[in-house]
């Protein structure tokens, strides 16, 4: 079983991922493994923090900025780097964004979830630890 986890972000977002997900593996030990979708710049600091079994780089500057063009250029091997015809448990998306979603939503999973999926989940209230939102 492997779920796999796109939190691409600044080294912030990365960092509260990063323990947010020793979290998880602390109260959950027989939990299923991680594969995490990370922007290439921090590739090495999440393999360093080693929460994932798997650590998939994808150019994000080019997910989020510049021409069409190169957008898609950007998902077509953000998706192919993750495995086109890999299964995953779930994906996890931990961003409201639709263009996070749009890269996950390419990939085969028995099921989704992504940050915002909740109506009751309170706005966010800047400048404090998120960790538990994840």
């Amino acid at each position: 079983m492997t779920d796999l986890f796109v939190k691409l972000g600044a080294i912030g977002d990365v960092v509260q991922a990063g323990v947010a997900m020793f979290a998880r593996a602390a109260r959950f030990p027989d939990a299923p493994r991680i594969d995490w979708v990370v922007g290439s710049r921090l590739v090495s600091l999440v393999e360093a923090l080693d929460v994932a079994g798997r650590v998939i780089g994808v150019d994000d500057e080019s997910l989020l900025s510049g021409s069409r063009a190169r957008h898609w250029r950007a998902l077509s091997a953000g998706v192919s780097a993750i495995g086109p015809f890999r299964l995953y448990d779930r994906v996890l998306t931990g961003y409201q964004d639709g263009r996070y979603r749009l890269l996950s939503s390419m990939v085969r999973a028995r099921s989704r979830a992504s940050y915002g999926d909740r109506a009751e989940r309170p706005p966010l209230i800047q400048h404090r630890s998120r960790v538990h939102e994840y």
